[in-house]
């Protein structure tokens, strides 16, 4: 359960989605941000995972990371905890990933993954266990060292300079490699207690999680006959007096894994140590 999440954007990412370290001060002339967030995934009125997502980016550079820990009822199924993290630098119009590594443990094992990109664009992959020969050829045929690890392409959509959700973003997090394809809704007003912590204005948007290597034969074609139904994510635009931007970070998902509804609301967030309110 936990792993079919984390390669959607968790949360967001989104994703699609990550967030319970807090922050200390940080000073008024610091360029720096930190952007810390926290949510809670319930499936038939349980909890059943939790995740933070932690963004700290300057002008130039971005780092960030994110936990996911199965909660509840689903430690009883499979009990599992990744960590995620990437770090690299903002260009004029993209985000340009410098390294990406991610740890899980489960009843399974463990299974670690590390994305570096070296001069020229070439990347340094190192997985373990190693894929199947199978798959492995499946990554080789389509991959490019243009392709953002997931959490490079969360930070992608949170500092957004563009319209939001108007785009694809193809993603590789070692094992398998997948598209973000967001449409924008439109935007709805969130009432108290439907987005957590967060009530407000939200930007509402339609995500598919569309898989295209790195998978089973057998679930590509169960994919092909009945595709994954799209996830809804509502993402607030925030910001601080610090801060001389908004951005936009996800405070309500809606949608399944493996069938079953999910949802997915922010139980904590803060910019630059406190908490965060809509940018109008």
């Amino acid at each position: 359960m936990t792993k079919s999440f984390v390669t959607l954007p968790t949360f967001c990412s989104a994703i699609v989605l990550g967030v319970i370290i807090t922050t200390g001060t940080v000073r008024a002339q610091t360029t720096e941000n930190k952007v810390n967030l926290a949510y809670d995934f319930t499936g038939g009125g349980l909890r059943i995972l939790a995740a933070t997502f932690d963004l700290t980016f300057d002008k130039k550079t971005y780092q960030v990371k994110s936990r996911l820990r199965t909660k509840g009822l689903a430690n009883v199924f499979s009990k599992s905890v990744t960590y995620l993290d990437a770090r690299g630098t903002l260009g004029a119009k993209q985000t340009l990933p410098v390294e990406f590594q991610s740890r899980t443990k489960n009843g399974k094992g463990r299974k670690t993954a590390n994305i570096t990109w070296q001069k020229k664009n070439k990347q340094k992959i190192e997985v373990l266990p190693h894929p199947n020969p199978s798959k492995q050829a499946s990554i080789d045929k389509v991959l490019k060292s243009s392709f953002p690890d997931p959490l490079s392409a969360l930070v992608a959509i949170t500092l957004s300079t563009d319209k939001l959700c108007r785009n694809k973003i193809r993603a590789f997090d070692g094992r398998k490699i997948f598209d973000f394809k967001m449409e924008y809704i439109g935007l709805e007003e969130l009432k108290r207690g439907e987005a957590g912590s967060y009530f407000g204005p939200a930007h509402k948007c339609s995500f598919k999680n569309i898989p295209i290597a790195g998978y089973s034969k057998k679930k590509m074609k169960a994919y092909r006959s009945k595709p994954t139904p799209a996830y809804t994510v509502w993402f607030a635009a925030i910001g601080s007096a610090s801060m001389k931007k908004k951005i936009f970070v996800p405070v309500k998902a809606a949608g399944t894994i493996n069938w079953a509804s999910v949802d997915v609301v922010v139980t904590e967030g803060s910019i630059n140590g406190q908490p965060f309110t809509a940018a109008y």
